[in-house]
């Protein structure tokens, strides 16, 4: 999904609470959620500034997933952790890889109870190299990370299941960008960015 399905989900959840007069919350929560999605923009500069988008690569397949573990209070107020990796690999026998994720703390404010909106974004974390594989080989320890960026930002909506449970679906939208350096000697050999989206699907149990 992209920005105009973001746009869509929240209008939903509006149109959803103003129906149904539902903006107290009572109980706290404990929430998770795993998710896969999009990627709109993954480019990999060299140290000699060449730049390439894996988007445009053919044989290259680009995608995203992540995941969030969230506790909200009985007023409202939420904290979490959540992670995200956009991924470029291709199908060939010797697989070359590339991913990086962007996770951390977040934090979020919930409205509503039986049906609630939720709404949160990261308030410090790092970006990462999560793998780096050349024809079949894992070379990721063979370098360093630095986190250059590392955004999020995301909507869930929650559904009432029985008394204490709940449904929740939601989206979350990424913008990573990491310098990846040898470890021996510190070069730059690349920097990647990417920015990606990760719908996601959960369950919460509620402290009644």
């Amino acid at each position: 999904m992209k920005s105009k399905s973001l746009k869509a989900l929240v209008a939903l959840g509006a149109a959803t609470f103003f129906a149904s007069n539902a903006w107290a919350v009572d109980s706290s929560r404990l929430r998770f959620l795993l998710g896969s999605g999009s990627v709109s923009e993954y480019n990999q500069t060299d140290s000699n500034g060449a730049t390439t988008d894996w988007m445009e690569v053919s044989n290259y397949d680009v995608t995203s997933s992540g995941g969030e573990l969230s506790f909200v209070f009985s007023n409202g107020l939420g904290i979490g952790v959540s992670s995200g990796t956009a991924t470029a690999s291709n199908g060939a026998a010797l697989a070359t890889e590339y991913a990086i994720s962007g996770g951390g703390f977040e934090l979020s404010y919930t409205f509503g109870e039986d049906i609630n909106l939720t709404l949160g974004t990261k308030v410090f974390g790092d970006a990462t190299l999560t793998t780096y594989q050349v024809n079949g080989l894992d070379q990721t320890s063979l370098y360093e990370s630095t986190s250059k960026r590392n955004q999020s930002y995301f909507v869930n909506l929650g559904f009432a299941v029985g008394e204490n449970w709940e449904l929740l679906v939601g989206q979350r939208n990424f913008d990573v960008e990491v310098d990846v350096k040898q470890a021996v000697s510190g070069a730059l050999v690349a920097t990647y960015d990417a920015k990606f989206t990760v719908t996601s699907i959960g369950a919460g149990y509620r402290f009644k």
